[in-house]
């Protein structure tokens, strides 16, 4: 999600607001595919059992797991896009993994600001290109039944979310939209509840920058 969001040279290709939006987005994400966390009909984050791997995703499952009561959605996603999580921004943690992991390299502009560049072409573009080779397969096939990955599903429904899936999803005279939002409703019901919240605050986060 962090490369979808960014360009090769690691320029923001949407708002702030909607970079971290889209951040905090996948990091729910992750921790609803990882059975760590689950959204209710009501869209209240419901805790389980368990801890990530993943240093990032670990600290906001922490977040979750400390209150007492079930919170909302809408509400987690502002929270972690906005807060400072152990003095960093969601932006940063994010770009401190993939430094870890060798992914970008991290430099500072004219006005010290941290920018996180993608190591090559290659691994910024594998994500999204890899979700338009299975719309296109899926398509190519006429199986009605053939689905992608429920984290291939995910992704590409948060760029509908932030709006970059035509930035960066391959068509080829398809209807990408149509394709991802049919293989939504193929996911969990929980992934389903994740991206059309995100849409929402997305949406109302531009209607408040505007």
């Amino acid at each position: 999600m962090f490369f979808a969001l960014h360009d090769v040279r690691g320029k923001r290709q949407a708002h702030r607001r909607t970079v971290n939006l889209g951040l905090a987005a996948a990091l729910m994400g992750e921790l609803i595919l990882h059975h760590q966390v689950t959204i209710d009909v009501n869209g209240l984050v419901h805790k389980r059992h368990g801890l990530p791997d993943d240093r990032v995703a670990a600290g906001i499952n922490a977040l979750i797991q400390q209150q007492p009561h079930s919170s909302s959605l809408k509400d987690w996603l502002r929270y972690v896009a906005t807060q400072d999580l152990e003095g960093h921004s969601v932006y940063d943690h994010v770009g401190r993994r993939l430094t870890d992991q060798q992914l970008v390299v991290s430099e500072r502009d004219i006005l010290r600001r941290t920018r996180y560049v993608p190591i090559s072409s290659n691994v910024s573009g594998w994500a999204w290109s890899r979700v338009s080779d299975s719309l296109r397969r899926i398509r190519q096939s006429g199986d009605p039944s053939q689905r992608l990955i429920p984290r291939e599903a995910l992704f590409g429904n948060l760029l509908l979310a932030t709006d970059l899936h035509r930035h960066v999803i391959l068509a080829d005279g398809f209807n990408v939209e149509a394709e991802l939002r049919k293989q939504l409703d193929l996911t969990p019901p929980a992934v389903q509840r994740l991206v059309h919240t995100t849409e929402i605050v997305v949406g109302n986060s531009a209607i408040t920058s505007a």
